[in-house]
């Protein structure tokens, strides 16, 4: 039975891939996020997880078993909103200590998480070291951008998945890359192997065409967040007195662009 299966959560945050798999029927044995804060939210949301603090310190013995590993590490170095260091920027080259715990405890299946400038940093050669970190040991990989709008949450937010799996789990099919769903821009497989920037070329050419503009950059949410909602004042019937209103969302829209339910981010 599903309820069987154990996931093992890194960069937990506020829990987004815990909460989607606890509706699962996952149970969370053990979760990381460096954020106090965020902890807080963890341990209310998730009383029967051990929670680890910085994944630099966290040994693998300590770590109980799990089917699958999750972990969205951190993107700044990464998004094109950001100086573009790459994966090797001080931030986001923390994807090498969850590549460090997940060798030592060999999940069935991996998922990776990250924003669309994963795909061309550095040249796509960023994306190039993921793709080859997950395909160790033998295992498929796949990938695949989707788009939060297409799954219940009224906001554009495209992000990367890297499905990674080991031999007898087909990646394909959890990411469902063999059908034409229109919230996809790109995807690929690959299979037991290592590969080269050959491999990854077509992805940089696509996305770093013409067509990119503010629209493909989504921004993260956060509680310093000073984005809002622009809407018209019309109280006025005098077109040319009509004025723009921006406010900062509350935390209770912040929730559900995220897809959480009303005050989980509540202490």
């Amino acid at each position: 039975m599903i309820s069987e299966f154990k996931l093992g959560s890194l960069f937990s945050g506020i829990g987004g891939f815990d909460v989607a798999f606890k509706r699962a029927g996952f149970s969370i044995p053990w979760m990381s996020e460096v954020d106090i804060k965020c902890q807080n939210i963890l341990r209310k949301h998730f009383p029967e997880s051990k929670i680890f603090g910085d994944i630099k310190l966290i040994k693998t013995s300590d770590l109980s078993p799990v089917d699958v590993v999750t972990f969205g590490s951190p993107c700044q170095d990464l998004s094109h909103a950001g100086k573009r260091l790459g994966i090797s920027g001080s931030r986001s080259s923390l994807f090498f200590e969850a590549i460090r715990i997940i060798n030592d405890i060999n999940p069935n299946v991996i998922i990776w998480e990250n924003v669309t400038g994963a795909l061309t940093s550095n040249n796509g050669n960023d994306f190039l070291h993921v793709i080859n970190k997950l395909s160790q040991n033998g295992r498929n990989v796949s990938y695949r951008v989707l788009d939060s709008k297409y799954f219940g949450v009224p906001q554009r937010r495209r992000r990367v998945f890297v499905v990674s799996c080991i031999d007898g789990i087909d990646s394909k099919k959890i990411l469902k890359i063999d059908q034409d769903m229109n919230n996809s821009c790109i995807s690929g497989n690959f299979s037991n192997d290592f590969f080269s920037i050959k491999d990854i070329r077509p992805i940089i050419k696509k996305q770093n065409g013409k067509g990119w503009s503010d629209e493909n950059i989504s921004y993260t949410l956060d509680t310093k967040s000073t984005q809002g909602f622009a809407y018209y004042d019309n109280s006025t019937t005098d077109i040319g007195k009509l004025r723009a209103i921006v406010r900062k969302i509350t935390p209770t829209e912040a929730e559900r662009l995220q897809g959480f339910p009303d005050g989980w981010t509540l202490s």
